[in-house]
């Protein structure tokens, strides 16, 4: 027998090797213990590979998705990472209200969320507020606004976290409130037809025109909706962004006609209107010859938020006709000198009027030509204010004097021989109060005439 260890000649029936002193078995003994640890080696082995090969898959997959799907996530419109918070879109804000600029934060979807959170996704879910519901660059009522979705779409979702769900419609891709998805179609009600409109994706032409309207913006924060049609149940064109800026081209029924980037539709009054200060103050220029003119607004409170033409700090030299007939440096040719700017003017409302929004188109028809406005000038100037007065149930109106002259001085040069600036300022009234109504003492137009209107509103 020979030592497995050393390879020396053991002895028959010696325990230990005489050359190195180990312990020695039989032949029979180390093969069968050799036999044994190939065997087991192999079961091992055989138990081993498949987890093996799991742990391999996962590897892989953990891999792919870090280094390739999961970025694809958030390649469309700079979405952010998902954060909190819930929203919905709204309706004018057309019923925007609590957070919408199309749908609303109601509890119409409340149950929605919490059956969606743990399941599978990609899935195909369905709008379920009737106001619709906005999709933005990130999970929160704070990101920009991508997309509006009507009521009843169908939306591809991705994933769902911290009641944000973040999907897909129409090319767009963003973040909703999983509050207002649902995975269930059944529960979406069919659209009812409206019968007040033959064709509802037609463009309503408005009943009152402005040709020269006010430049108004969007103060709902969640954005507006612009539509077809004077009311809710008109379809959608776009929807217009908090600030965005739009110019009135006629009213009706407390909506405002719009025109905005070249597109044309209607916005609820109720979210469009304008900033606030001394709102379009319009200088009309009727010299006795054509000339040169110099114009100049040097305002004592408050800055220039728009001049047409473009000014220099508000100063204007145009060449201007007996007509009426302005022509800017450019060669453009204008109606007037327009002006908005911001103001804090503490206003004089010791005399004044009460009118009712029902009534006021025919107290401007009436009040404005005693006070010295041509037709022209009466015209543009109720075209501009009318919705404003119309939409409240009444108004305390008053015409400044000093409290704006002094503030917003004008000078022209050549120095006109009759001048009329005429600045109205009104603010909402529940109900009618008592007030002084002023003296009128008309403007007489004599040689060289300038004639300028504008007003604020008072909130």
């Amino acid at each position: 027998m020979r030592c497995k260890y050393c390879g020396s000649d053991v002895p028959e029936g010696a325990y230990f090797c005489p050359s190195c002193g180990k312990r020695v078995e039989s032949e029979e003994q180390y093969q069968d213990e050799e036999a044994y640890s190939g065997e087991d080696l192999r079961g091992k082995l055989t138990f081993l590979a498949p987890i093996a090969a799991i742990a391999a898959v996962l590897i892989i997959g953990l891999v792919a998705y870090v280094g390739f799907i999961k970025p694809k996530l958030g390649d469309k419109l700079d979405v952010d990472a998902p954060t909190e918070t819930i929203e919905t879109a709204g309706d004018e804000q057309d019923q925007s209200t609590e957070d919408t600029s199309q749908g609303s934060d109601q509890d119409t979807g409340a149950d929605n969320a919490a059956s969606n959170v743990n399941a599978e996704f990609p899935k195909s879910m369905y709008v379920n507020v009737e106001e619709g519901l906005i999709l933005r660059k990130g999970p929160g009522t704070e990101n920009d606004m991508i997309y509006i979705m009507s009521y009843g779409d169908e939306v591809q979702i991705e994933k769902i976290e911290n009641g944000w769900a973040y999907g897909s419609i129409k090319g767009n891709s963003g973040w909703c409130s999983a509050e207002y998805i649902t995975d269930d179609k059944t529960s979406i009600k069919p659209k009812e037809k409206n019968m007040t409109t033959a064709d509802p994706k037609k463009l309503v032409a408005p009943e009152n025109t402005a040709e020269q309207g006010f430049h108004g913006y969007v103060f709902a924060e969640e954005g507006v909706n612009m539509r077809y049609g004077p009311g809710t149940q008109y379809d959608i064109i776009t929807a217009l962004p908090y600030n965005a800026e739009a110019i009135e081209r006629g009213w009706q029924d407390g909506w405002i006609y719009i025109e905005y980037k070249g597109k044309f539709g209607w916005v609820s009054g109720e979210y469009f209107g304008m900033r606030g200060g001394r709102e379009k103050p319009a200088i009309y220029l009727y010299p006795t010859k054509t000339e040169e003119v110099k114009v100049k607004v040097i305002l004592n409170t408050g800055e220039f938020t728009k001049t047409i033409p473009e000014s220099l700090n508000g100063e204007w030299t145009v060449t201007a006709s007996p007509s009426g007939c302005i022509t800017d440096a450019k060669g453009k040719v204008h109606d007037y000198i327009f002006w908005e700017s911001t103001d804090d003017t503490d206003y004089d409302w010791s005399e004044g009027y009460v009118v009712s929004g029902r009534e006021a188109e025919e107290f401007l028809e009436g009040i404005l030509p005693k006070m010295g406005l041509n037709v022209k000038e009466t015209r543009q100037f109720i075209e501009y204010w009318l919705p404003r007065l119309q939409k409240n149930k009444f108004n305390l109106v008053t015409f400044q004097g000093d409290c704006y002259t002094e503030t917003a001085e004008l000078e022209v040069y050549p120095k006109p021989d009759s001048l009329m600036r005429l600045f109205m300022v009104f603010k909402k009234l529940e109900e009618p109060i008592s007030i002084t109504a002023p003296d009128i003492v008309p403007f007489a137009r004599e040689g060289f005439t300038v004639v300028e209107w504008g007003g604020a509103e008072i909130k």
